[in-house]
């Protein structure tokens, strides 16, 4: 099948029209429509396994016994758009009325606008299309649209009258089955199951792709009604189409709280069973003994209730479930083994009560588990009692051998506490003292780390060369050798210990030539060189590092440095004029004789071309169909197993990159350019075709971006390199810690930014819409730079590991910028700062005006 072809085939499926190609003429690129119907990602989503799947994972205090909800059904209002706002006159001069956009520029501006997050613009410029193009093609692609943007809108009334007059005027329309899932949607959202299940049950008459998800949506729903019986039957159609093994126990264990639900209360034991015989997830398995445990109680049955919590206890100590059931045997006075009562309390993080059960099994037990004392030590020491941690530990090591499983970990964790008392003198001599008691211990280099790291942070820097030296002499094999080296030439100095610094450089040099440390050990010692007027040795040392890791952090200063006659380079200087328009077509064909000339698969191959394989695998097609229904999230998921599975296979990481950016699955486009990328045979990006810089470099949103840039003075190169780095211009994407959105802004800084703007009728999930996300990023990353007078290292360090940090490192570092990225003291800022250099550097070349 033509790649344009199916590319024809998958756009028809998200409703564009051909028209919309519009926009390609005014803003310079391709984009496919998007919305934000999704969950949250993940930078590497995870495959199928034996894993939690799509289960929440909540801990129920019991199972609920859902009331069954009345139904009354709403009839749905007929839509009328809103026409677009007249021109207003001023009181000085009569205007003469501009032109009325043609449909196909208003559907361009409407898609944009739908992209960028700002529905209510994109509802009234598709309503507009609706009432100039009567009853065609144009006019039946806005009206379903502008239903799409009311559901993003979370305006689900005008959904049901909408897309209820779609699917009347045009019933053979191939949007309509989307357009039953969208009302199934909007009815479910507004607790009226019974029309939600209509029409998903609509959608599935005519597509199945997706049946697994639908009879999944359609269980749900028959639930919150009570219809326990149907809602079993269909979770069990749903069984029968999932194509995942974790998504299979997730149904599994619906069924089986259906039944419980339904009273039928054996039925939902032996579901659950059959998921603890086949099932090896400790996680999974404890969820599921605390829910035996659960329904047997409702059942009465007592003994067996017991029992089951008792299995989930005894499991994975881990596991929030073993904690649920822990508290359900206490209540029932059931007595629990007091060892794994105190594992199971530490890892829920009850502290205190994890301490008095270990407590209690160390005095009732005669020869007890060394390994007590240890979790009570980590215990005190989360729960900032530092003093006894430090007692704790100090108690097993005399009390034990030095043979016991946990005795280095007692070791640092006394050390630790002590440091947390602020004893640094008191915990450098414990890691020292472990260290050379047991200098063949495999936690004995970590502990010389530690120490040193201390001394640094304390500006003790000849004592903490002393200690990095001590590990790397040591420990030549160790995994911290190469970082110390490197630490013990900086602490040198930062000590105005040239020459000692110097030599610390060269030792690593020739001890781990290839080695990642050894690259900034030459930067550092050509850097020092030319301060001392040894230009040629300098000149030497930058050149090879320069040629050898064109895009690399180091091999960047290198030549940055170079290029600056041995000035230190405070950041690369903004273009003075940036092209950002581009010959796509020309560029594709540029990019296609590259791949031949190098890529074996490309041989003989039409590179327009997806294969037979592709276009037919089970992922392929249920992306193509999440697409349809605007949930995005999961489609990029199904295609991004598809990128790993094809890691060395150049052919299809090309047609993958081009098709994540056709679809707005911007994220796949970009991962899958970098993993064609690490195939080519060239070393720097910036020698492969501009298409593929573009794929990996790429300025979506530019539309936003440049807005905002201008608006703050902000260099929008700057800004396209920190939304690569956050979120890899995926607007939906939220972080571990619960940063938000293109440039991954916190709720809590969201609500902040947002008085400071300011911006009314602020709400936190608006920052997952792209047009306020970027505002918002922009505004927080132009206040740190007036901050940090304008230094961009600060400011980006600042930006991710807070304002207050990145000011406090350039001080450490007085001034200077090669200094202040070695002195960050926390890995993640430190890593951002490189990154975004190294990115910026390619989009300031990729984009600056020839």
């Amino acid at each position: 099948m033509k790649l344009r072809h199916l590319l024809f085939l998958v756009m028809a499926l998200l409703f564009v029209s051909t028209l919309a190609g519009l926009a390609v003429l005014r803003y310079g690129k391709r984009w496919g429509p998007s919305s934000v119907v999704e969950t949250v990602h993940t930078p590497e989503p995870a495959g199928p396994s034996d894993g939690m799947g799509a289960m929440e994972a909540q801990i129920p205090t019991a199972l609920p016994h859902l009331v069954t909800a009345t139904v009354t059904p709403t009839p749905s209002p007929t839509w009328t758009p809103s026409p677009p706002p007249s021109p207003t006159p001023t009181a000085t001069r009569t205007l003469t009325p501009s032109p009325t956009p043609k449909p196909a520029v208003r559907l361009a501006n409407a898609y944009l606008a739908k992209r960028n997050g700002d529905y209510r613009e994109a509802r009234s410029q598709f309503g507009a299309v609706v009432q100039a193009s009567g009853k065609g093609e144009e006019a039946a692609e806005a009206l379903y649209e502008a239903g799409v943007c009311a559901y993003l809108d979370g305006d689900y009334q005008t959904v049901r009258s909408v897309l209820a007059q779609f699917a009347t005027d045009y019933p053979i329309d191939h949007r309509v089955p989307a357009a039953h899932f969208y009302l199934a949607e909007a009815y479910s959202s507004t607790g009226d199951y019974a029309f939600a299940v209509e029409h998903y049950r609509a959608y599935l008459s005519q597509q199945d792709t997706l049946a697994d998800l639908v009879y999944t949506r359609i269980g749900n729903s028959l639930t919150s009604v009570a219809d326990y019986e149907g809602a079993v039957g269909a979770y069990q159609r749903a069984l029968e189409k999932a194509p995942d093994l974790g998504q299979q126990y997730d149904l599994q264990e619906k069924i089986a709280l259906t039944y419980s639900a339904w009273g039928h209360y054996q039925d939902a034991i032996d579901w659950l069973q059959g998921i603890a015989d086949r099932s090896e997830n400790a996680y999974r398995l404890a969820r599921i003994w605390y829910l035996q445990g659960e329904v047997y109680r409702l059942a009465g049955q007592e003994q067996q209730a017991l029992t089951a919590f008792a299995q989930a206890v005894n499991g994975d100590p881990q596991s929030g479930y073993a904690h649920a059931a822990l508290v359900a045997l206490v209540d029932a006075g059931v007595q629990v083994n007091e060892y794994q009562r105190g594992l199971v309390n530490y890892y829920a993080g009850s502290y205190d009560a994890a301490v008095a059960a270990l407590y209690r099994y160390m005095a009732a037990t005669p020869g007890y588990n060394s390994d007590a004392h240890y979790y009570v030590a980590l215990s005190y020491l989360n729960s900032g009692s530092f003093d006894l941690a430090v007692r704790e530990c100090e108690r097993a090591l005399s009390a034990f051998p030095n043979t016991i499983p946990h005795w280095g970990d007692l070791w640092l964790t006394k050390a630790r506490a002590l440091s947390k008392l602020g004893h640094i003198d008191d915990a450098v001599r414990a890691f020292a003292e472990f260290a050379s008691a047991q200098p063949e211990h495999p936690q004995a280099p970590q502990a010389q780390w530690e120490a040193g790291q201390l001394l640094e942070q304390a500006d003790r820097f000849a004592q903490a060369a002393d200690v990095y030296t001590a590990l790397a002499d040591e420990h030549t094999d160790a995994n911290q050798a190469p970082a110390a080296r490197f630490r013990a030439g900086i602490c040198r100095y930062r000590g105005s210990d040239i020459s000692g610094a110097k030599e610390a450089w060269r030792v690593l040099i020739a001890s781990y030539p290839n080695y990642p440390e050894s690259d900034r050990a030459r930067y550092w010692l050509g850097k020092v060189l030319w301060s001392q007027g040894q230009v040629a040795e300098a000149r030497d040392l930058l050149q090879l590092l320069a040629a050898d890791h064109p895009r690399d952090y180091y091999g960047l200063r290198a030549a940055h440095m170079l290029a600056s006659n041995g000035k230190t380079f405070l950041w690369p200087r903004p273009p003075a004029q940036l092209e950002m328009a581009s010959d796509e077509l020309a560029e594709e064909k540029q990019a296609e004789v590259w791949l031949r000339s190098w890529a074996a698969a490309a041989q003989g191959v039409a590179l327009g071309e997806v294969s037979a394989e592709l276009a037919g695998n089970a992922q392929f097609r249920r992306a193509v169909e999440l697409l349809a229904l605007g949930l995005r999230s999961q489609a990029q998921d199904e295609l991004d197993s598809l990128r790993k599975a094809a890691s060395q296979d150049p052919v299809q990481l090309y047609r993958l990159a081009i098709l994540g950016r056709n679809l707005g699955l911007y994220a796949l486009s970009v991962r899958a350019a970098s993993d064609l990328i690490s195939l080519a045979p060239e070393t720097s990006v910036l020698d492969m075709p501009r298409l593929v810089q573009r794929l990996a470099f790429p300025i979506y949103f530019d539309d936003l971006v440049t807005t905002e840039a201008t608006a703050y003075k902000l260099d929008p190169l700057l800004v396209f390199a920190l939304i690569r780095q956050e979120s890899v211009f995926d607007d939906q994407v939220s972080s571990w810690a619960g940063a938000v959105g293109l440039t991954q802004i916190m709720p809590s800084t969201g609500d902040w930014i947002a008085s400071m703007v300011p911006y009314p009728d602020f709400r936190q999930d608006l920052l997952k819409r792209a047009y306020v996300n970027v505002k918002f990023g922009a505004w927080f990353l132009d206040r740190i730079l007036q901050q940090t007078n304008g230094d961009v290292m600060t400011a980006l360090a600042g930006y991710n590991g807070g304002p207050a940090n990145g000011s406090k490192w350039m001080n450490a570092a007085q001034g200077d910028p090669d200094l202040f990225v070695e002195v960050i003291t926390r890995e993640e800022p430190q890593r951002y700062v490189r990154e975004i250099y190294r990115q910026y550097d390619v989009y300031a070349r990729l984009y600056a005006h020839p």
